[in-house]
């Protein structure tokens, strides 16, 4: 990990990279459905279940729990990493 302005708990989230991919590809699968593109809701939707079973949504609470185990009170998991 880099010393920088990054939070301690974003630093662990931006550690998780197959997360970080599957949100960036999601994020894009959505914004060519928006415009139309319905040839990526089924690649979208294996998106989803990838991002479920990964338990994408429950990450910050991960991290943190991860965090904690490791002495950081909640202020140190807000502090810049530098």
């Amino acid at each position: 990990v880099v010393a920088d302005d990054t939070p301690a708990v974003q630093a662990v989230l931006k550690a998780d990279t197959r997360r970080l991919k599957l949100l960036e590809e999601e994020r894009q699968l959505q914004s060519r459905l928006e415009k139309g593109d319905d040839s990526v809701s089924e690649r979208l939707d294996k998106v989803y279940e990838e991002l479920r079973a990964i338990g994408a949504a429950a990450a910050e609470a991960k991290a943190r729990r991860i965090l904690a185990g490791l002495s950081f009170t909640p202020e140190m998991q807000n502090r810049a990493t530098k």
